[in-house]
């Protein structure tokens, strides 16, 4: 066999390579990426989790909407979720729990939303708010809808433990 046909064998060969490899590195990136948001959001709601739970057990502040709307804007976590939303939307979509993501971040952002007027005209109860996305989230952990292995490598093994123990 002649240099040049060698040459051309070995161009040919090595395209179809990169031709068939490129797709499996995007597939490879982009599975990367979804659990890189499912994580980032697994945690960011546990966060919200933890701090609505520690908003229950002071009562001081579940008396005054004021307080709670404060304690609520300021220690309420949404950026990972709008990041995914604005950044990486065809990824999140593609998440199975996408729906009851949105549901349970649709709540949150919903009462930052409320203004005081509002507030004083619904019976705006922040103990029920903060019990009913508990609830939520507990029982979509409980049922597989957020996947206790992300979970749990979001958030530590011990405290998963330590969550998954207060959950029975």
């Amino acid at each position: 066999m002649d240099d040049t046909v060698k040459v051309l064998i070995a161009t040919f060969s090595g395209f179809i390579v990169a031709f068939l490899a490129e797709p499996v590195k995007i597939y490879f990136q982009n599975k990367s990426r979804k659990e890189n948001i499912q994580s980032a959001i697994y945690g960011e709601m546990f966060h919200n989790y933890v701090i609505l739970k520690s908003f229950i057990a002071d009562t001081n502040t579940g008396d005054d909407i004021e307080k709670f709307m404060k304690f609520f804007k300021y220690s309420v976590r949404t950026e990972c979720y709008k990041f995914a939303l604005s950044q990486e939307t065809a990824l999140f979509y593609q998440l199975t729990e996408s729906t009851p993501i949105n549901g349970m971040y649709a709540f949150l952002l919903g009462v930052l939303d409320f203004s005081a007027e509002e507030k004083n005209k619904k019976q705006f109860d922040p103990e029920q708010l903060a019990s009913q996305y508990l609830e939520a989230f507990s029982s979509a952990v409980e049922i597989g809808i957020i996947k206790k292995k992300i979970l749990r490598k979001a958030i530590g093994k011990k405290t998963f433990q330590i969550f998954f123990e207060s959950q029975k």
